[in-house]
Parts: structure tokens; C-alpha cells; sequence
């Protein structure tokens, strides 16, 4: 076992360059293997700790006539729970530019003994009065009027009571909301005297439970839900709405945990393209240990005697990785937790890591290098002893009418191409393999850049789904003509149509009910909406027709094309036929049905939503045009409760999944420097084999910046074969990975584009990267002595 160590610490010293290239390749590997394994470990666990915190609701029961004896009701029912009353308002809040954003307005019974749906207080205080409100934390980033975080008033306009100007007492965190910055709306919680200060007159019509007994079986909270419905309807009340969240879990805990996973796909990629650094060096080293190999066969040692200290030379490396990647791990984990963290507006609580994470950490930068390097260490091991110590033979002999395939159909007679290009296929496997890991950087860097394009395509795609730009939601009843008449004294508007919009929710074959959903009545000549159908037929094809977004089949799979269902709106109820399944981004759960088939049953019980379509302004005139709107619906008398423009929700949206995207091009070029690092060690050893025929060529007059030039140009041909390979490979590769991104924030493949943009700068970054390292190794060759050369073995 001496002999065997001291044969590793001499590899170590004599290949000390190579042997540092070969460590910095699965560092970076396992660095990335670990940051991902850290970030999922902490996000995931984070993220159930902060909702758990919030003790989230087992049961909501929105109730239009609730009183206090209603919630004792509900509290004398069963023991070991917590009981509130909620009451949920959508206002608008003044963002001093001429328009209004919209505002949830969470009215609590007391700041002081939250138990059920909780926040914590971070600045300031809570509201002393009906004229004082506490802002959600998130929702900041929407209101950039404010000109401090709170200890401010803001003009806020509830639809149906009064405009009034409300003190922010300070600001909140409640991780169990959706992050307002990316629905594009604010949170705020106050008092019910805050409310009825603003004009509401009712009491509170939400009762918000916790089952502590079963609150983690939805089943069972169903049938409590159910109970409680029943107990509440036989008293007199009126039950608009029952909902049981799946239990413990937040509403992006599946997009989070899938994106992990993607993450962590790429970051493996990124360790075995590490490896083919190890196996390269060692099909080098072994090469050159040939006539040793079989002088130790001849004297009794077997392939595990001769295998052994190769072994421990690559464990010796990937602990040397394992050790100084683990602090770049943590960072680098720590670090992406805080950015995502603050996207889905959760705290860090604590940054522990399990130790299943280093487990895994240390066997993949342990087991991985081992397993690639078993190939190269067992086909030299079983050479014979004959084998060994025969004469070497030349290469050129070895390859003598063996040229490439590009070789044999690309006929060079300029020198200062043919002889570089002979040189990359001398080694052809060496060579494949180095361009194999340059190419698998580019693989995943062309993936990323390609899911860019797929979205924005998927998105672009979207807008012929749905002509509009502006979405003007009206509180109140009013003539469908007062409403044109106003819109068609507002210039730049091309064509607007009135639309209604509700609340439904599907009975289920078991009794129970659905989710409630969005459902708008278009008109059945609609020139606003052009749906992309998946499945099924159009909303025209049947009687009584409705169709549903993919959005909300996911979330409601029973319901399928051809399916009649039951589908209740308030008190009225008829039987539906789901004609088909649409596309639709942003993917929220929605409901589309004809005005005249809704209006026969439903009557006008309904909000009227506007849809306005101004082509071919830009982003400045369509606030104006918003702002035109607010002004004019004012000055008639007709109430807006939301001023939607579709254009600035849609590149939000696109914003958030372009920052996603970002992580996986860094994880992707981290790749591709791990491919750089393969290049370098390719052309480092080829060098080596080439030193003597190097001196030749300087012996012969060839000035050392012409060897620099030549094999300078070696690197880039393999560049450029990296690309091209990348680029192929990319394609079924990013039509893969793009549609299981989509699948996770659209409920929808991607339209799959190819980024040219990228192309081109993944043909550059090859370039680059494969030259950089490639220049040190030939600059140092180039200008060694003539000595040094000619003597070289």
C-alpha cells in the first residue's frame, strides 16, 4: 500500500497542471450540485415553515348574512379549533399618475389575538382607528408613489362607498398571500370600522377555521366543511361559498419544487461534463505508464494491484473538489434562497442545512468521477504483458486511410488549415470528448435561451387570443349604451365590448362542490377573444355550452369535453356541457360561456367588464387612454372597481419567469467553463505528445507566434464543433425542458422557438472560451527552447 501512495503523490507532483484542471472542472460541478441541493433543502422547508406560521385556514366559509350568533354556531360545533370572521374588499388605491391600482382590503376582528390566517407586524404598528390601515410588504413594489414605506396617507376609493384618505400605520409580512408583485395588486389589512369609515355597511361574511384535529386530511375537512354548511343553512343563513385548501400546503410549493428540479438536471450535466476532464487525463497518463504497467503485471501484480493507485488518484482529486466546494456550495445555496425568497415573499427563518444534502453532496463528487474513470483504468489494466512492452507504434501508421469523415470530404491543400484540422482528429476520441463537454455547456445554455424564446412566443401567441388591451371592470349596474356613448368620446379606442363576469362553482357526482371560478359571458360574436383550443370543440358547437382554460382542468381533471355538469352561480343552477379546453396566459383559472345563454339563466346577476382594444399605441398611450377612461366613467357617474391594462400584466408576468429562466443560463454557463476547462486539458496533453514535433517545426523556421497561431486555431475548430453540436443537441433537449417550464407556470407547452440571438452568442462564448483556454498551454509550448523541445520524451 506504500508503493501505492507514493505512486499518487508522484501523478499529483508530475501532472500537477493537468491534475489542477481536472479538480477545478468537478469543483465547479459539485458546487452546483450542492448550491441547488442547499437552495431546495431550505426553500422547501422554508416555505411550508412560513405558511405553517401563518396557521392557515382548514376551512373558509363565505357567508352573505353573518352575524356573531353564526360564528358561535360554528364554534360550538366541534372542540380543538380556532374560529375568526374575515371580510374581503377589493378597493382601489390612488397611484397619483391618474389611474388607480387595485387593493384587497383584509378587515380582521382583532390585530392583537390573530390565530387563524395570521401576518406579523415589521414596522410600525396597527391601525389605533377606522383611519388607519397596515400594507402587505410585497405590495410595496406596486406603489412606488409612496414616498416612505408607511406613516403616510393614501387616497383609496372603495366601489359603491366613498373616496377617503387612509394612514399606512405600518407594514406587514403574511406569507400566506400570493406575492402581490407578481399578481400585480396590493394587500392591506384594518378594522371593520376602517371599512364601514369607507362606506361598506355590513359585518363580516367570511369564517376563517383551523381543525386541529384533522388538518392535515382534506377528505375529512371536506365532510366538516360539509357539515358546517348544512348546520349554518338550517339556521338561516345564507352559504355563498365553501373552500378546503389542500392542506399544508402553499400555492406555489409545486412550481418551486419543480424548478429545483431543473436546476438540479442541469447542475449533474455540469459533473459529468467534469468528468470527462478525468478521463482524458487518465487515457493520457495511462498511455504514457504503458511499459510500467506491464513491467508490474510481469513481476505477480494483478489488474487490482496496478488499478488501485489510479483509483486513489481521482479520490484524492474529488476530495480536494469535495473540500473547497463546499463553502461556494453554501453561498452560492444561501444566496439563491434569499432571491427566491423575496420573488415569493417568504422569510429565511434559518439557513440550516441537512445532512443529507452533504451525504449526497460527497457520494455524487466521490461516485461520479469513480464510475467515469472505471473505462480507461480497467481496458490499460488488461493489456497483456507482450502488449506493453512492444515498441510503440506511430499514430500516423496507426491511422494510415483512416482520415475523418470531414477529412474525406473537405479536400485542404493551405497548410495553415490542413495542419491543424489533421491535428484535432489525430486523438479523435480525445478530441470527441472534449468537444462533447464544451457541447454539453452549450446544451444547456442554448435550453435556456430557447425557453426565452418559447415564452415569448407562447406569450406573443397569447395576444391573438385575446384583441384587447384594456380590461375596465364596473361596480354597478349600468345601460350598456351609456357606456359606449362615453367610450366613443375617448380617442384612440378602435373598438370596446361589454361583457359579464361572476363567480361559479361545479356540483360533483359526490355532492360535494368545486372551487369557485371566473366566468365571463362573451358575446357570441365576440371579436375580442379567439381561443386556442386543446381539446374538444368550440363554445358554439353545443347547446349550453361552456369551455375552460387549461388552468383550471388542472385543478379540476374530472371535468372533461363532452361532460354535462351541474354549474351554479349564487342561488341559480342549470346543467352545463363543457364544449372544449383553451390555452390561456396568464393561466387563471377562468370559465367562458355565450352572454345569451348566461343571461337566460343567470339573468344580469353579474359585474360588467369592458374590453377595450387600441391597437398600435404604445405602453405611455395606453395610460393615457386609462387615464382618459377614469375621467370620462367619473364624470358620467359610471363606477370602476378595476383598471386592468393586459399588456403590463403580461410582460409582469413574463419578467418573473424570465428571472427564473436567468438561474438556469448561470448554472448553464458554469457548464460551459467546465467545458473550457476540458478543451484546455485536450490541448494541454496534446501538446505534450507533440512537443518534439513541435521543435521540428521551429527547427525548421516556424516562429513561435505561428506555432501559438496554429494551434490557436486547433481550439477554435473544436470551438466551433462544440457549438454546432451544442446546437443540434439543444434542440430536442430545450423542446423537453420547455414544455415541462411550461407546464409548471403556463398549465401549457411552450411554442418552441429556437433563440437566434442566443445562437450567436453561444458561438462566441465557444469561441472564446475554447481559445482562452487553449492560448496559455500553446503560448508556453511555443516558447519553450529549441532544447527543451527536441529533448522532450
Amino acid at each position: 500500500m506504500k508503493i501505492n501512495y507514493i505512486k499518487v503523490l508522484r501523478e499529483l507532483k508530475m501532472y500537477k497542471t493537468r491534475t489542477l484542471l481536472a479538480l477545478l472542472g468537478i469543483l465547479i460541478g459539485i458546487a452546483s450540485i450542492g448550491a441547488v441541493l442547499i437552495s431546495y433543502s431550505i426553500l422547501t422547508r422554508e416555505m411550508d415553515v412560513n405558511y405553517m406560521n401563518t396557521n392557515p385556514a382548514s376551512i373558509i366559509l363565505k357567508v352573505s348574512n353573518l352575524d356573531p350568533k353564526g360564528i358561535d354556531l360554528i364554534k360550538d360545533m366541534k372542540e380543538n379549533i380556532d374560529v375568526e370572521a374575515r371580510k374581503t374588499l377589493i378597493a382601489r388605491i390612488d397611484r397619483e399618475n391618474g389611474t388607480y391600482g387595485t387593493l384587497y382590503l383584509y378587515a380582521v376582528e382583532d390585530f392583537r389575538s390573530l390565530r387563524v390566517d395570521t401576518f406579523t407586524l415589521e414596522k410600525g404598528e396597527f391601525p389605533n382607528d377606522s383611519g388607519q390601515m397596515v400594507l402587505e410588504r410585497d405590495s410595496l413594489k406596486n406603489l412606488l408613489n409612496l414616498e416612505k414605506d408607511y406613516d403616510e396617507n393614501v387616497l383609496i376609493r372603495l366601489p359603491g362607498g366613498k373616496e377617503a384618505k387612509m394612514y399606512i400605520s405600518g407594514i406587514v409580512h403574511a406569507p400566506g398571500l400570493s406575492p402581490a408583485s407578481m399578481e400585480k395588486y396590493s394587500y392591506a389589512f384594518l378594522t371593520l370600522d376602517g371599512l364601514q369609515s369607507l362606506g361598506y355597511s355590513g359585518w363580516y361574511d367570511e369564517i376563517h377555521l383551523v381543525s386541529y384535529d384533522n388538518r392535515f386530511d382534506r377528505e375529512e375537512l371536506r365532510i366538516v366543511a360539509a357539515e358546517m354548511k348544512d348546520r349554518l343553512m338550517k339556521n338561516g343563513y345564507h352559504v355563498v361559498r365553501v373552500d378546503v385548501p389542500v392542506p399544508g400546503k402553499h400555492p406555489h410549493g409545486d412550481q418551486l419544487k419543480s424548478l429545483l428540479f431543473l436546476l438540479q438536471a442541469f447542475t449533474v450535466i455540469s459533473l459529468f461534463v467534469a468528468c470527462i476532464i478525468i478521463i482524458n487525463l487518465l487515457n493520457f497518463i495511462m498511455s504514457t505508464q504503458t511499459k510500467q504497467i506491464a513491467i508490474m503485471k510481469s513481476t505477480g501484480a494483478n489488474t487490482w494491484d496496478i488499478a488501485l493507485p489510479y483509483y486513489l488518484y481521482v479520490l484524492v482529486i474529488s476530495i480536494g473538489a469535495i473540500i473547497l466546494s463546499m463553502p461556494i456550495a453554501i453561498s452560492g445555496g444561501a444566496g439563491y434562497s434569499d432571491i427566491a425568497a423575496g420573488i415569493l415573499n417568504f422569510k429565511i427563518t434559518s439557513y440550516r442545512i441537512p445532512i443529507w444534502v452533504y451525504i449526497i453532496q460527497i457520494c455524487s463528487g466521490i461516485l461520479i468521477p469513480l464510475i467515469a474513470s472505471f473505462y480507461p483504468i480497467y481496458r490499460s489494466c488488461k493489456i497483456t504483458v507482450k502488449e506493453g512492452l512492444a515498441e510503440h507504434i506511430d499514430d500516423s501508421k496507426k491511422s494510415k486511410g483512416r482520415k475523418s469523415f470531414i477529412q474525406r470530404r473537405i479536400n485542404i491543400t493551405d497548410t495553415k488549415l490542413s495542419i491543424p484540422l489533421n491535428n484535432v482528429f489525430r486523438k479523435k476520441g480525445r478530441t470527441l470528448l472534449a468537444i462533447l463537454a464544451l457541447s454539453s455547456g452549450g446544451v444547456l445554455f442554448m435550453t435556456a435561451q430557447n425557453i426565452v424564446a418559447s415564452i415569448d412566443r407562447t406569450v406573443d401567441k397569447s395576444e391573438n387570443t385575446f384583441n384587447y388591451d384594456l380590461d375596465v371592470r364596473l361596480y354597478g349596474k349600468y345601460q350598456d349604451d351609456i357606456i359606449m356613448k362615453t367610450l366613443g368620446n375617448i380617442k384612440g379606442i378602435d373598438e370596446a365590448e361589454i361583457c359579464r363576469a361572476n363567480t361559479a362553482v361545479f356540483e360533483k357526482n359526490d355532492e360535494t362542490d368545486s372551487a369557485f371560478y371566473t366566468i365571463k359571458a362573451l358575446p357570441r360574436d365576440s371579436t375580442m377573444v379567439d381561443f386556442q383550443i386543446i381539446d374538444g370543440g368550440n363554445i358554439n358547437t353545443l347547446e349550453n355550452a361552456i369551455i375552460i382554460n387549461k388552468a383550471l382542468w388542472e385543478e379540476e381533471k374530472w371535468l372533461q369535453p363532452g361532460m354535462t355538469v351541474t354549474m351554479r352561480i349564487g342561488k341559480e343552477h342549470t346543467q352545463v356541457t363543457v364544449a372544449g379546453i383553451v390555452n390561456e396566459i396568464p393561466p387563471l383559472p377562468s370559465i367562458y360561456m355565450n352572454l345569451d345563454i348566461y343571461e337566460r339563466y343567470f339573468g344580469d346577476n353579474s359585474t360588467q367588464n369592458i374590453l377595450i382594444s387600441a391597437n398600435g399605441i404604445n405602453a405611455e398611450e395606453q395610460l393615457q387612454i386609462s387615464k382618459e377612461i377614469e375621467k370620462r366613467f367619473q364624470a358620467d357617474g359610471i363606477e370602476i372597481s378595476e383598471n386592468w391594462n393586459i399588456d403590463l400584466l403580461r410582460k409582469a408576468f413574463v419578467e418573473h419567469l424570465k428571472v427564473i429562466v436567468d438561474f438556469l443560463s448561470i448554472i448553464a454557463l458554469l457548464a460551459v467553463v467546465v467545458g473550457g476547462l476540458s478543451i484546455a486539458s485536450t490541448i494541454g496533453i496534446n501538446i505534450s505528445e507533440r512537443r518534439r514535433e513541435l521543435g521540428v517545426f521551429r527547427a525548421i523556421g516556424v516562429s513561435s507566434h505561428q506555432l501559438v497561431s496554429m494551434i490557436s486555431l486547433e481550439v477554435i475548430l473544436m470551438g466551433i464543433a462544440g457549438w454546432l453540436s451544442g446546437f443540434l443537441l439543444a434542440l430536442p433537449v430545450s423542446a423537453w425542458a420547455g414544455n415541462y417550464f411550461g407546464n409548471i407556470f403556463l398549465h401549457t407547452n411552450l411554442n418552441n422557438a429556437i433563440s437566434l440571438s442566443g445562437a450567436f452568442l453561444w458561438l462566441a462564448i465557444s469561441i472564446i472560451v475554447s481559445y482562452v483556454s487553449g492560448i496559455i498551454p500553446a503560448s508556453k509550448a511555443a516558447n519553450s527552447s529549441l532544447r527543451e523541445m527536441l529533448a522532450y520524451e
